[in-house]
């Protein structure tokens, strides 16, 4: 078993960390919208299969495709880059909350809630999006 700081030296950890947040945002889009992977895709003007193989994990897309995806579902890619040493801290010094996105609920009833560490700094080990909207361009 690898420990913590191995694991985030490898390539795997963070293309699967990517990978489930693409998924993630894909299918929030989807709820959101109500729509299913045949509407997603007729609305992109891709098969039915390019949708499902993003939502299986079996997605290998290209930068380009992923800012594709990501301007198509109203979100603005954001890829920060810091140095893998102050990541290894940051992640070493974290407040872990096992959640289940799935349902919206805590796995752990003994976890800390979410209310609990509000005030703590932390923050998510992959790619952010923002969105994307009209009042974004507004002066203040």
């Amino acid at each position: 078993m690898k420990t913590k700081e191995e694991l985030l030296k490898t390539q795997e950890y963070w293309f699967e960390t990517i990978q489930n947040e693409i998924y993630r945002q894909l299918n929030e889009y989807m709820k959101v919208n109500n729509i299913s992977r045949t509407k997603l895709a007729e609305e992109m003007k891709v098969s039915k299969g390019y949708i499902t193989q993003i939502l299986s994990g079996d997605f290998n897309c290209s930068l380009r495709k992923l800012i594709e995806l990501s301007l198509f579902i109203k979100k603005a890619p954001i890829i920060e880059f810091k140095s893998l040493n102050s990541i290894i801290s940051e992640y070493s010094s974290k407040v872990v909350v096992p959640y289940n996105s799935y349902n919206d609920k805590q796995v752990d009833p003994n976890a800390p809630s979410i209310a609990e560490i509000a005030n703590k700094s932390f923050s998510i080990a992959y790619t952010t999006y923002s969105s994307v909207g009209n009042n974004d361009n507004k002066a203040a």
